[in-house]
């Protein structure tokens, strides 16, 4: 029996050292396993890093090139619209300048044409009083005349 025992003793023991060695076995093999996929995964990661790096660069380039050519025409269109305002500026003005000369014109013409008409009317007037001035005293000579002829009869 005790035989026996160390039989099962050493059974065991070398079932043992088996069951170590299967397990320490698999147990390098799966460091292996997790360190390739490690280094695998790393190499992964850096280039998805890579590749967005050269994408965002590439995008920030294509938008920055897009908000120059945004900013350019707009400078353009600014100055366009800057350019037909002082022109549109230049036409009002120069209308404008042209209607006040015009209007000085019809002023000069009016005030001349008033003052002949004034001076027409004074003269005609001045006529006028001298005539009836002239009838007047023609009329008050004959009235004295008269009243002295009527006084000497």
């Amino acid at each position: 029996s005790a035989s026996e025992l160390g039989k099962a003793k050493e059974a065991s023991a070398a079932e043992l050292v088996k069951v170590k060695a299967a397990g320490s076995a698999a147990l390098a093999a799966k460091a292996v396993e997790l360190s390739t996929l490690k280094e695998s995964g790393a190499a992964e990661l850096t280039k998805v890093k890579n590749a967005s790096g050269v994408e965002l660069a590439s995008v920030k380039k294509t938008l920055t090139g897009e908000l120059v050519k945004v900013k350019e025409e707009s400078a353009s269109e600014l100055g366009k619209a800057k350019e037909a305002s002082a022109a549109e500026l230049v036409k009002v003005k120069a209308a404008g300048s042209a209607a006040l000369a015009a209007k000085a014109v019809e002023l000069s013409t009016l005030k001349e044409s008033g003052a002949a008409e004034l001076t027409k009317v004074k003269n005609a007037s001045g006529v006028e009083l001298a005539s009836v001035k002239k009838t007047l005293t023609g009329e008050l000579v004959k009235v004295k005349e008269e009243s002295a002829s009527e006084l000497g009869k």
